[in-house]
């Protein structure tokens, strides 16, 4: 027979082959998922060796008389019963490998699990203890797990279903998220009437219903992600401006902008130092605008008014070395050929000089 750890061994393993399919699925990381296989077939390969060294008792055939006849004593002082909680902490691993692929979301989401795992396998060996008792059980139930658990389930519930919910009315079209919205408020007030009108049932029964629920719920979020948000249309702009940074500076310390326009300035980061853009009344003076530092090889799309007619100051605020001249003015939008009018951008950051 298998023993706990081979059982164990064999757990991990096929979680860590799932979470590498998963991850290749979502991301087309061949990294991750090579990673991922190759640590679920080790664990497997550890868990067959367990199964295959590890020492066992002799087998010695007992006719079904003798066995009959036979009276033993069995120990039952300390004996552990079956637990969920290796598979939920093995789930736990797997959301760890998971996450190491996709983002850290998942990763806190995996230590949150196994927090949660490791509390209740606490709890169940405390309950399994000779000296422990049903007035015990009652006591603690009444200090600690409904003023607490309680609660935080149910915020727990409500912001999982929240975050489901919204990945599924971002991924459709606007037209279809009142619909699909309707149709599960009716489901809701259409199950609770349902559970409240029987006279009697069972925790099992309202146990399963929950965790059917949550896993539609959870699964059409992951769902809604996967396809991921529906086109959004931006609000216009007068035009955009496109400014890159590469190897510490600027391509150009001269810019020409109209006067009392709003557009958007499309900041490209070629570099592998943080930048950003910035615009000053003067070298040291007032800022009029304040622009997001973002990374090397990023970019980000600015939006702001320009301010009236004049010569202005801009730089980069981590390296203030780059740097040059905005120049405002009624005629920039022709005399400017860096100006495309018409161009719309994502609104990151607005400000009105």
């Amino acid at each position: 027979m298998f023993n706990a750890a081979s059982k164990t061994a064999y757990t991990l393993g096929v979680a860590a082959i799932v979470a590498g399919f998963a991850a290749v699925l979502a991301t087309s990381d061949r990294v991750a998922f090579a990673s991922l296989v190759f640590a679920g077939v080790l664990a497997a390969a550890i868990g067959l060796a367990v199964f295959w060294y590890a020492p066992r008792d002799p087998v010695v055939p007992v006719s079904a008389e003798v066995e009959a006849a036979t009276s033993r004593r069995v120990d039952v002082t300390d004996v552990a019963r079956p637990s969920p909680w290796p598979l939920v902490a093995a789930l736990a691993i797997a959301l760890f490998g998971v996450g190491a692929a996709l983002g850290k979301g998942l990763i806190v989401i995996g230590i949150v699990v196994s927090f949660v795992a490791g509390l209740a396998w606490l709890a169940q060996s405390w309950r399994e203890h000779p000296s422990w008792t049903t007035a015990m059980t009652q006591r603690v139930n009444d200090r600690y797990v409904v003023p607490l658990g309680l609660p935080a389930v149910a915020i727990l519930s409500v912001a999982v279903a929240a975050v489901s919910l919204s990945r599924i009315f971002l991924a459709v079209s606007k037209e279809a998220a009142p619909i699909i919205g309707s149709i599960i408020a009716f489901a809701l007030l259409g199950a609770f009437y349902l559970l409240s009108k029987m006279e009697q049932i069972g925790r099992s029964v309202i146990a399963t219903l929950a965790a059917v629920s949550t896993a539609l719920v959870i699964g059409a979020g992951v769902a809604g992600a996967l396809k991921g948000e529906r086109e959004f249309h931006k609000a216009e702009t007068d035009g955009a401006v496109v400014l890159k940074a590469d190897d510490l500076a600027f391509d150009t310390n001269d810019l020409q902008l109209p006067t009392q326009a709003k557009l958007a300035i499309r900041f490209e980061n070629e570099d592998s130092e943080p930048h950003n853009f910035s615009i000053y009344r003067e070298k040291g003076g007032e800022a009029l605008f304040e622009g997001e530092i973002i990374k090397g090889g990023e970019h980000i799309d600015y939006e702001l008014t320009t301010p009236e007619a004049g010569s202005y100051y801009f730089q980069c605020d981590v390296h203030p070395t780059m740097n040059g001249v905005v120049e405002v003015s009624e005629d920039a939008s022709q005399g400017d050929e860096r100006h495309e009018p018409g161009v719309n951008a994502t609104t990151t950051s607005t400000t009105e000089p």
